[in-house]
């Protein structure tokens, strides 16, 4: 048996990476988001509108606050969720 042989059972795309306390808490996270009724999530707008904040002219995007469905207020919400966990991984604030 050559190394360039297979194992069976053993295939790289397969196998996993082993789940942290961050990962646990994430998917609790998202839980929760889910059992949450639709009509508490109103204020969660994913439109976004341009403005000119400062001296220079810089424009930033900035969320609208009109109330939304609430069926896409929670995706929105879950979205930004997983997005910030994500990124805080990547900064390593997330220690596991």
């Amino acid at each position: 048996m050559g190394f360039g042989v297979a194992i069976k059972g053993f295939d790289k795309a397969l196998m996993k990476t082993p789940k942290t306390k961050s990962d646990f808490k994430l998917k609790n996270t998202l839980k929760r988001i889910q059992k949450t009724p639709d009509k508490n999530f109103k204020s969660s707008n994913p439109a976004t509108e341009k403005k000119v904040s400062d001296r220079t002219g810089f424009t930033h995007q900035e969320r609208k606050t009109t109330p939304v469905k609430g069926s896409l207020g929670k995706k929105t919400y879950k979205s930004d969720v997983i997005i910030g966990h994500q990124a805080h991984k990547r900064m390593g604030l997330i220690k596991d």
